[in-house]
């Protein structure tokens, strides 16, 4: 894994899950990584040619504004590039999987939501948001400031 300006870059679904586990952000990475290999590799597969992650992780989306197989896809990986932030995933049972993109200039914040059950990373985009549950106040921490610095480094 190389480095840029103090941020780890990722090209690989490998190096993606690999991160991860390394840095504990990823929910059950370190349990199924057959099925987060899967899923991570479909984010590497729509990287453009000069275009890294920085941050990789884990979690389940609710309560996003477009439509999914929510009923077949429940948990997803998620990475940071300079330009945008990628959302994928595979359904490993019947075939197809799902990838979306929002620009990281659309990002307006990142914060983090405790309910009684869950942990939440919130990304406020201009359109929409995103509300990952991550299910650790810690990761959502972590997430949160590895977003921050991302931000301070590529939207500027």
């Amino acid at each position: 894994m190389a480095e840029t300006e103090g941020v780890d870059v990722m090209r690989t679904a490998q190096e993606m899950l690999d991160y991860c586990i390394e840095n504990g952000l990823g929910y059950r990475t370190k349990d199924a990584p057959i099925v987060y290999i899967e899923f991570f590799d479909v984010i590497a597969k729509y990287l453009m040619p000069h275009e890294n992650v920085l941050l990789a992780f884990s979690g389940g989306l609710r309560d996003a504004s477009f439509g999914t197989p929510r009923s077949f896809l429940r948990e997803y990986a998620f990475a940071l590039t300079g330009q945008r932030l990628l959302i994928g995933a595979k359904a490993l049972l019947l075939g197809g999987e799902f990838f979306y993109e929002a620009p990281l200039s659309n990002l307006a914040s990142v914060n983090m939501r405790v309910s009684n059950a869950a942990v939440f990373v919130l990304f406020d985009m201009i359109m929409e948001q995103f509300k990952v549950n991550v299910w650790d106040v810690d990761i959502a921490n972590r997430i949160i400031h590895e977003c921050d610095k991302i931000i301070d480094i590529y939207a500027s």
